[in-house]
């Protein structure tokens, strides 16, 4: 099972979730919809530093909100500030069954050549593969498809990327229809 969980002032109640989720075998996947993470080399990540890699990326966390890590696949440590409330909540009622993950460890196609972006509630997920090694990745807030035009022409400008290795997309139709008019390959899913 899996619930996504969006930073933009929406409530979320453990009271709330259906009768599957209170099996005591069942694992619940909380999606964090969120631009306040960034990832880490696990080889680099100290749990005691999580605050200052959020710091780094000008992001602070709230008063009310607690800083996560989630191990991710490669060797990849996201770190995120999260609602303290919700966070807490949920950890009470599920403890070891609650997983919690980010769009931007979406790890898609890890072993082709290409751009990926994850598009959620105001902000999109962008990242930048290259045979097995992550080149990118970053959570961008967003108002609007142009947005993800922009930040998309940049990280294609920036990283010297070829126009035609496939951009795939997920979210948002109306986003890759306009890609569509200015990269080769933009697909869909």
């Amino acid at each position: 099972m899996s619930i996504r969980l969006n930073s933009g002032g929406h409530s979320f109640s453990v009271a709330t979730l259906p009768t599957t989720a209170t099996n005591a075998d069942t694992r619940i996947r909380f999606v964090i919809d969120t631009p306040r993470v960034t990832l880490i080399p696990r080889t680099e990540f100290s749990a005691n530093a999580a605050t200052q890699y959020l710091a780094v990326c000008g992001i602070e966390p709230l008063h009310d909100e607690v800083v996560i890590a989630i191990e991710g696949e490669d060797d990849i440590t996201a770190v995120v500030a999260i609602n303290r409330v919700a966070y807490e909540s949920i950890s009470a009622k599920l403890a070891d069954r609650a997983q919690f993950t980010t769009p931007l460890l979406d790890n898609r196609h890890p072993a082709e050549h290409c751009v990926t972006i994850g598009v959620g509630e105001g902000v999109c997920y962008v990242c930048y593969h290259t045979a097995e090694t992550l080149r990118f990745a970053e959570a961008l807030t967003i108002g609007a498809d142009d947005d993800i035009l922009y930040y998309t022409t940049r990280l294609f400008e920036a990283e010297s990327i070829p126009l035609n290795i496939p951009i795939y997309i997920n979210g948002s139709r109306s986003a890759a229809a306009l890609l569509k008019r200015y990269f080769k390959q933009v697909i869909c899913e």
